[in-house]
């Protein structure tokens, strides 16, 4: 466990008591690998997104869309950093969407793919997400409360092998393919929630509730809470995942 990771455990913990430290550190201390953001990760899971189109429907393909040079420059440096993360590759497949580049608040620019097209044939998966009113129900009578974020959620889950030419993005470097699940896939949020739900299928509900990348555990005991926590960080561990240290905040009596 490096320096940093152990730092920011510890300033998630700086507001118990001391023997609740002594109950929630080691815990977090177990699964600091969760907190270590220093390299992106790809979850190790049985199930993968999937891309189902059309029996009928040829491969789409489209140019790439002009951006200046400014923009150009953008586009290549992120295409370098998810290469060398090993979140895409070089692609030849028959397939291709174009890159746009969106403003942000703070005036910076997210890297997405205009994946229209391919979302038009392909085919709806109808895998529920979970109802607000339910999820907030079940918070009733708990005393502690933990959320947790999971970083870039998308970018950790993998897709299935014979789809991915289905995600090739083409700019003026060329046509390249994501391993793991991009932003603006037509079936990227139930596909995400589907692999939570059966990860954490024995405390869903019980104890924890899981909305895409965001997950709450509520207890009505510290003790019992750093069980239920212990649970959901084991599972998490085990499958690789990477949390999102400013997103997280543990045994709160109460969350935003």
């Amino acid at each position: 466990m490096s320096i940093q990771v152990k730092n920011t455990i510890d300033e998630m913990a700086s507001h118990l008591n001391q023997q609740q430290k002594q109950l929630l550190l080691p815990i977090l201390y177990q699964h600091n690998s969760l907190f270590d953001t220093s390299e992106p990760k790809i979850a190790k899971t049985h199930i993968y997104h999937t891309i189902p189109t059309n029996v009928n429907s040829n491969p789409v393909n489209s140019k790439p869309y002009r951006v200046s040079s400014e923009k150009q420059k953008i586009i290549d440096n992120q295409i370098d950093s998810m290469y060398t993360s090993g979140l895409i590759r070089p692609s030849q497949s028959a397939w291709s969407s174009p890159v746009v580049l969106v403003k942000k608040k703070d005036g910076t620019y997210r890297f997405c793919v205009d994946y229209r097209r391919l979302n038009q044939i392909t085919m709806k998966d109808s895998y529920p997400l979970p109802h607000m009113e339910e999820t907030i129900n079940q918070l009733g009578g708990s005393s502690y409360f933990s959320k947790m974020d999971l970083k870039s959620g998308y970018f950790q889950l993998p897709i299935d092998e014979k789809d991915k030419p289905k995600t090739a993005f083409i700019t003026s470097r060329g046509l390249w393919e994501f391993n793991v699940l991009p932003q603006g896939l037509k079936n990227a949020p139930p596909s995400f929630q589907r692999v939570l739900n059966n990860l954490l299928a024995t405390g869903r509900w019980q104890f924890c509730l899981i909305y895409l990348d965001d997950i709450i555990i509520f207890s009505k005991s510290f003790p019992d809470h750093c069980t239920h926590l212990n649970n959901v960080l084991s599972v998490l561990n085990q499958a690789n995942f990477q949390l999102n240290p400013p997103k997280c905040a543990f045994a709160q009596s109460e969350i935003d």
